[in-house]
Protein backbone atom coordinates (compact mmCIF):
# COMPACT_ATOMS: atom_id res chain seq x y z
CA UNK A 1 0.00 0.00 0.00
CA UNK A 2 2.91 2.51 0.93
CA UNK A 3 4.51 2.92 -2.56
CA UNK A 4 0.92 3.40 -4.52
CA UNK A 5 -0.10 5.65 -1.49
CA UNK A 6 3.52 7.43 -2.15
CA UNK A 7 2.45 7.50 -6.10
CA UNK A 8 -1.05 9.18 -5.44
CA UNK A 9 0.59 11.73 -3.42
CA UNK A 10 3.28 12.54 -6.36
CA UNK A 11 0.29 12.39 -8.68
CA UNK A 12 -1.69 15.13 -6.44
CA UNK A 13 1.91 17.46 -6.13
CA UNK A 14 1.98 17.12 -9.91
CA UNK A 15 -1.38 18.08 -10.82
CA UNK A 16 -1.26 21.12 -8.28
CA UNK A 17 1.56 22.22 -10.33
CA UNK A 18 -0.17 21.71 -13.56
CA UNK A 19 -3.08 23.59 -12.18
CA UNK A 20 -0.57 26.78 -11.21
CA UNK A 21 0.80 26.67 -14.89
CA UNK A 22 -2.86 27.14 -16.03
CA UNK A 23 -2.86 23.29 -17.81
CA UNK A 24 -6.04 22.47 -16.48
CA UNK A 25 -5.96 19.63 -18.89
CA UNK A 26 -2.99 17.81 -17.59
CA UNK A 27 -3.65 18.69 -14.33
CA UNK A 28 -6.88 16.99 -14.39
CA UNK A 29 -5.91 13.65 -15.93
CA UNK A 30 -3.15 13.92 -13.02
CA UNK A 31 -5.66 14.80 -10.41
CA UNK A 32 -7.72 12.18 -11.52
CA UNK A 33 -5.15 9.66 -11.86
CA UNK A 34 -4.34 10.67 -7.81
CA UNK A 35 -7.98 10.04 -6.47
CA UNK A 36 -8.39 6.83 -8.51
CA UNK A 37 -5.70 5.41 -6.30
CA UNK A 38 -7.25 7.58 -3.10
CA UNK A 39 -10.27 5.78 -3.58
CA UNK A 40 -8.81 2.27 -3.91
CA UNK A 41 -6.86 2.62 -1.08
CA UNK A 42 -9.73 4.19 0.74
CA UNK A 43 -7.34 6.81 1.62
CA UNK A 44 -10.56 9.80 2.54
CA UNK A 45 -7.40 12.74 3.27
CA UNK A 46 -6.19 12.58 -0.33
CA UNK A 47 -9.38 12.04 -1.64
CA UNK A 48 -10.74 15.09 -0.31
CA UNK A 49 -7.52 16.89 -1.09
CA UNK A 50 -7.84 16.13 -4.71
CA UNK A 51 -11.33 16.99 -5.09
CA UNK A 52 -10.29 20.64 -3.49
CA UNK A 53 -7.75 20.77 -6.06
CA UNK A 54 -10.53 19.90 -9.02
CA UNK A 55 -12.77 22.04 -7.18
CA UNK A 56 -10.55 25.03 -8.02
CA UNK A 57 -9.64 24.53 -11.33
CA UNK A 58 -13.39 24.16 -12.17
CA UNK A 59 -14.01 27.71 -10.09
CA UNK A 60 -10.98 29.48 -12.61
CA UNK A 61 -12.65 28.08 -15.79
CA UNK A 62 -15.49 29.23 -14.58
CA UNK A 63 -17.48 26.42 -14.17
CA UNK A 64 -19.54 27.40 -11.04
CA UNK A 65 -21.86 24.26 -10.62
CA UNK A 66 -18.92 21.70 -11.52
CA UNK A 67 -16.35 23.48 -8.56
CA UNK A 68 -19.48 23.82 -6.02
CA UNK A 69 -19.74 19.86 -6.96
CA UNK A 70 -16.35 19.04 -5.78
CA UNK A 71 -15.51 21.63 -3.34
CA UNK A 72 -19.46 19.57 -1.53
CA UNK A 73 -17.68 16.21 -1.95
CA UNK A 74 -13.67 17.03 -0.35
CA UNK A 75 -16.00 18.99 2.43
CA UNK A 76 -17.89 15.60 3.21
CA UNK A 77 -14.50 13.99 2.93
CA UNK A 78 -13.11 16.60 5.63
CA UNK A 79 -15.76 16.76 7.49
CA UNK A 80 -15.24 13.85 10.26
CA UNK A 81 -11.48 13.83 10.05
CA UNK A 82 -11.17 17.33 12.42
CA UNK A 83 -9.10 18.77 9.69
CA UNK A 84 -10.29 22.39 10.48
CA UNK A 85 -8.31 24.35 8.07
CA UNK A 86 -9.39 21.93 5.17
CA UNK A 87 -13.01 22.33 5.96
CA UNK A 88 -12.43 26.02 5.86
CA UNK A 89 -10.72 25.77 2.43
CA UNK A 90 -13.87 23.81 1.24
CA UNK A 91 -15.88 26.50 2.55
CA UNK A 92 -14.44 29.20 0.95
CA UNK A 93 -14.34 27.71 -2.41
CA UNK A 94 -17.60 26.72 -1.84
CA UNK A 95 -18.15 30.93 -1.51
CA UNK A 96 -16.38 31.57 -4.09
CA UNK A 97 -18.02 29.77 -6.58
CA UNK A 98 -20.95 30.77 -5.40
CA UNK A 99 -21.26 34.01 -6.23
CA UNK A 100 -20.24 33.32 -9.82
CA UNK A 101 -23.66 31.28 -9.80
CA UNK A 102 -25.84 33.68 -8.29
CA UNK A 103 -26.06 32.58 -4.87
CA UNK A 104 -24.85 35.61 -2.81
CA UNK A 105 -26.47 34.92 0.63
CA UNK A 106 -24.83 31.92 0.71
CA UNK A 107 -21.32 33.21 -0.37
CA UNK A 108 -21.41 36.14 2.34
CA UNK A 109 -22.61 33.72 5.19
CA UNK A 110 -19.78 30.89 4.23
CA UNK A 111 -16.90 33.50 3.83
CA UNK A 112 -18.27 35.42 6.91
CA UNK A 113 -17.88 32.71 8.96
CA UNK A 114 -14.54 31.65 7.10
CA UNK A 115 -12.83 34.85 8.42
CA UNK A 116 -14.31 34.83 11.51
CA UNK A 117 -12.90 31.17 12.46
CA UNK A 118 -9.26 32.55 10.25
CA UNK A 119 -9.68 35.29 12.74
CA UNK A 120 -9.99 33.32 16.13
CA UNK A 121 -7.51 31.00 14.80
CA UNK A 122 -4.75 33.67 13.41
CA UNK A 123 -4.32 32.15 9.92
CA UNK A 124 -4.59 33.64 6.41
CA UNK A 125 -5.71 32.29 3.28
CA UNK A 126 -3.98 29.96 1.43
CA UNK A 127 -1.11 31.89 -0.03
CA UNK A 128 -1.37 29.27 -3.45
CA UNK A 129 -5.01 30.25 -4.63
CA UNK A 130 -5.35 32.75 -6.58
CA UNK A 131 -7.19 35.77 -5.59
CA UNK A 132 -10.63 34.16 -6.55
CA UNK A 133 -12.57 34.47 -3.14
CA UNK A 134 -11.02 38.01 -2.71
CA UNK A 135 -12.01 39.24 -5.85
CA UNK A 136 -15.41 37.33 -5.58
CA UNK A 137 -15.89 39.27 -2.13
CA UNK A 138 -15.33 42.19 -3.22
CA UNK A 139 -17.62 41.79 -6.10
CA UNK A 140 -20.78 40.68 -3.88
CA UNK A 141 -20.38 43.68 -1.52
CA UNK A 142 -21.11 45.49 -4.45
CA UNK A 143 -23.88 42.90 -6.37
CA UNK A 144 -25.53 42.93 -3.07
CA UNK A 145 -25.40 46.30 -1.95
CA UNK A 146 -24.11 46.89 1.42
CA UNK A 147 -27.07 46.25 3.68
CA UNK A 148 -27.84 42.65 2.44
CA UNK A 149 -24.12 41.76 2.87
CA UNK A 150 -23.76 42.99 6.42
CA UNK A 151 -26.84 41.06 6.96
CA UNK A 152 -26.13 38.32 5.28
CA UNK A 153 -22.29 38.51 6.71
CA UNK A 154 -23.49 39.27 10.30
CA UNK A 155 -25.76 35.71 9.99
CA UNK A 156 -22.16 33.95 9.83
CA UNK A 157 -20.57 35.49 12.97
CA UNK A 158 -22.52 33.26 15.58
CA UNK A 159 -21.71 30.52 13.17
CA UNK A 160 -19.35 27.74 13.80
CA UNK A 161 -17.89 25.55 11.11
CA UNK A 162 -19.62 22.64 11.86
CA UNK A 163 -22.82 24.86 11.38
CA UNK A 164 -21.64 26.28 8.41
CA UNK A 165 -20.46 22.75 6.44
CA UNK A 166 -23.96 21.66 7.48
CA UNK A 167 -25.85 24.77 5.94
CA UNK A 168 -23.45 24.31 2.98
CA UNK A 169 -24.33 20.81 2.45
CA UNK A 170 -28.03 21.46 2.36
CA UNK A 171 -28.19 25.03 0.48
CA UNK A 172 -29.72 24.72 -3.10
Amino acid sequence: MGYRLNESAQLHNLGNVARAEKNFARARELLESSIEMARELGFKPREAGTLYSLGRIALEEGSFDDSIRYFEEALRNNKGSGGLLAIAKCLEGIAAASVGSGQYELAAILSGTCSSWRNEMSTSLDPTSPDALMIALDWLGREMGDDAYLKAWNKAKGMTLSTAVEFALRHK
